[in-house]
């Protein structure tokens, strides 16, 4: 270090005297640079805080034609779950650059950004959807999931799922549809949360629904004559509560068998002689049918009324009798005689008001050629309201 020496006061000249050199000791402090805003890469959870990397800015504030660069590291996130991470502290390394520029020339401070742990994604086999019968709606069937793969480390997660509603709510099958999983939190610290599951897909069935169709019971008097097969009726009765909404069982067709439509087969009960088939209806699709047959029974005597019972069938004029006098029939009553009938006891009609006995009238209608006869007597008794004998 050189002095010079100064003229002062009171007469004081400088080349009157000297000053040896000396030393000191001085300092070069690191110029302080700027940076723009780092970034930091979203990273797929993988049980760990490590931060993604960063990607610096653009440095400014060298000297002159000097550059340098520098890389960065971000610090470890505050959890190593799925989120956003604010704040996290960005640490700088200058490197020597280009022209004359050192990087212990110069100093950059720390900086921060925001950081984010992606759900690190999940596969899981082909689910299935259980087949379901027909119910009128068009909720798909219970889904089975399949097995789940992708987890970190030893964790696990399980899962629930649920398809899609049908585009139908009618028998058939449904390609392609929609599942979509939840995430529930599973073993070794495996947090559903963490994870994610992409919506699968599955086929799905809507089966038919069992539909039981019973011919009703007939009677008709001997000596009558059916069409057979008969298209249209609407003597048959449906299974409670089988059909569902608005489906419904407008009509079937009835095929006799065993001759029981013809006017000469005997009198008697013959089961399961009147089968049905060929519904008609609306909705009857989604339905699986079983037809179950009828019987006839075939009469002497047969009795329609208008109120009561409104038709029944009997072998003697005496068991017709008894009915009406017990009230069954009421209203206009006929009583049509179809066949020969042997009274072993008195057929009695009483008045109407007579114990249960009441109608408007009774017209007994005997076919052609018909008796009645027995070893009662008298073999009938007729009361005295109108009746055409």
């Amino acid at each position: 270090m050189y002095y010079s020496l100064v003229d002062v006061t009171n007469g004081g000249l400088a080349t009157n005297y000297s000053l040896a050199t000396g030393t000191a000791t001085g300092v070069i402090t690191a110029a302080p640079l700027s940076i723009a805003s780092p970034t930091i890469a979203s990273k797929v959870y993988d049980g760990t805080a490590t931060a993604g990397a960063v990607t610096t800015g653009t440095l400014s504030g060298f000297v002159g034609t000097e550059t340098v660069t520098t890389t960065a590291v971000a610090a470890n996130y505050s959890s190593a779950n799925v989120g956003t991470y604010n704040g996290v502290v960005v640490a700088y390394t200058l490197v020597d650059g280009t022209n004359g520029g050192l990087a212990t020339n110069y100093s950059l401070a720390t900086g921060t950004a925001t950081g984010v742990i992606t759900t690190a994604p999940l596969s899981i086999t082909s689910p299935t959807i259980a087949s379901m019968v027909y119910d009128g709606t068009a909720t798909a069937g219970a889904v089975t999931t399949g097995t789940l793969s992708g987890f970190v480390g030893t964790e696990t997660v399980t899962t629930t799922a649920v398809a899609a509603d049908y585009s139908s709510a009618n028998v058939g099958t449904y390609n392609g549809v929609v599942v979509t999983y939840t995430l529930v939190d599973g073993t070794n610290g495996g947090l559903a949360t963490n994870y994610s599951l992409a919506n699968g897909s599955a086929d799905g069935e809507i089966t038919a629904k069992a539909l039981t169709i019973t011919a009703n019971d007939a009677i008709k008097g001997y000596g009558v004559v059916l069409t057979s097969p008969t298209t249209g009726s609407t003597a048959f009765t449906v299974g409670a509560g089988e059909l569902l909404n608005s489906d419904a069982v407008s009509s079937v067709t009835l095929t006799y068998l065993n001759d029981v439509e013809t006017g000469t087969k005997a009198v008697g009960s013959y089961a399961s002689n009147i089968e049905p088939s060929a519904a008609q209806g609306t909705g009857l699709s989604n339905y699986s049918i079983t037809y179950t047959k009828g019987s006839m029974t075939i009469y002497e005597v047969i009795v329609e009324a208008t109120a009561g019972t409104i038709l029944a069938g009997y072998n003697t004029m005496k068991a017709a009798y008894d009915a009406i006098n017990a009230g069954a029939h009421t209203g206009v009553i006929v009583v049509k005689v179809y066949a020969n009938t042997t009274e072993t006891a008195t057929a009695t009609l009483n008045d109407s008001g007579v114990g249960s006995a009441s109608y408007d009238s009774v017209t007994i209608q005997a076919m052609a050629g018909v008796t009645i006869s027995g070893s009662a007597s008298p073999v009938m008794i007729l009361g005295q309201e109108a009746v055409n004998p």
